[in-house]
């Protein structure tokens, strides 16, 4: 839809317990698990989602989560990336 990847300023104390996806327009899921077990107590840090996770991001965002699962996020905004823009946590 032209509006970028998404960029989402995110803390998680500790690493999911159970398998974590996002899903954006109609592209398939992405499974964010390892990136945010990773990132799992290293404090406040940017999460982005390009086309290189989400094929094809549309206007709304999905994170889902089969096991308990707590995040806190400051921020969600759309920002254009350059092109072959790696997802990153």
């Amino acid at each position: 839809d032209g509006k970028g990847a998404f960029l989402i300023s995110y803390n998680i104390a500790d690493a999911p317990a159970g398998s974590v996806i996002a899903a954006s327009g109609t592209g398939p899921t992405a499974d964010i698990t390892e990136g945010l077990t990773i990132a799992a107590g290293k404090g406040w840090r940017e999460m982005v989602l390009t086309q290189s996770c989400l094929a094809s991001p549309g206007s709304t965002l999905t994170i889902a989560s089969e096991a308990p699962l707590q995040i806190s996020i400051a921020k969600i905004a759309r920002q254009e990336m350059p092109k072959g823009t790696q997802c990153s946590f």
